[in-house]
């Protein structure tokens, strides 16, 4: 996987909503990634993923968008699979029924599209993910282009600034207002 398609998947997960998040949000998703399912949801998604429960039956449509996504299904499982009250049989049944689905899906890739190569998506628990997908390296291309950012927008702020001040001269000039004197 990509790490474009990391850090998607990433935020369609922890951040649906795409609000800014700032660098210590972010840091506490890597250090301590939130629960974002119930256990009610955790069993409901996994029968999903097991193929017990149609998708007309899931009333969260955050959980069902979850679901619908091959990344964060992943992030899902494992989620649930660090909830006390699920048991190790129903994560076991879902990964294994993800694990068919995925299968037949990229065979049939395969057979349909010229070139196709199926994408492994490894399992992770969210911590580990995250801490892996928001390295170092990664915080500091991202925080680094917001400070060149900012410092660009206060430098186009102050750009226009000037201009609208010579521009108010130019018109005083052009007016006869000089300096407050009176014309003879």
């Amino acid at each position: 996987m990509t790490e474009k398609e990391r850090l998607y998947t990433a935020v369609i997960y922890y951040n649906p909503e795409l609000q800014p998040l700032e660098k210590q949000d972010i840091t506490r998703l890597k250090n301590n990634p939130p629960e974002k399912f119930t256990t009610q949801e955790h069993v409901q998604g996994l029968a999903y993923l097991s193929g017990q429960v149609k998708p007309d039956e899931i009333k969260n449509a955050n959980l069902l968008r979850v679901l619908n996504n091959r990344g964060t299904q992943q992030l899902f499982i494992g989620e649930a699979g660090q909830d006390k009250n699920i048991s190790a049989k129903q994560i076991e049944q879902a990964k294994q029924a993800v694990k068919q689905h995925n299968l037949r899906s990229d065979d049939f890739r395969k057979e349909n599209i010229e070139g196709y190569r199926a994408v492994n998506y490894n399992e992770n628990t969210p911590i580990k993910y995250m801490s892996t997908l928001l390295s170092d390296a990664l915080m500091s291309v991202l925080y680094s282009n917001t400070q060149d950012y900012e410092l660009n927008k206060q430098r186009k702020a102050q750009e226009e600034l000037e201009y609208e001040l010579d521009k108010k001269k130019r018109q005083h000039h052009k007016h006869g207002r000089r300096g407050g004197t009176i014309h003879r």
